[in-house]
C-alpha cells in the first residue's frame, strides 16, 4: 500500500455494477468506475468468468 501512495496520494474509490449475468456460460459483465474525489479517473467494462462451487471444494 505504501508503494501505491507514492503514485496515488489521495484515495481512489472503485465502483463495479453488475450489468449482465450469463449462467450457462458462467460469465458476468460489470461496468466499472474509479473516482478520486469528484474527478473521474477511469471508466470501463469488465468481463469475468465465474468459478463453479466445485473449484472451491477441491
Amino acid at each position: 500500500m505504501a508503494i501505491l501512495r507514492r503514485y496515488f496520494p489521495s484515495p481512489i474509490a472503485a465502483v463495479a455494477i453488475v450489468t449482465n449475468v450469463n449462467v450457462e456460460k458462467r460469465r458476468c459483465a460489470l461496468e466499472t468506475i474509479c473516482l478520486r474525489g469528484d474527478e473521474l479517473v477511469v471508466k470501463g467494462d469488465a468481463f469475468l468468468l465465474v468459478p463453479t462451487r466445485e473449484m472451491f471444494e477441491t
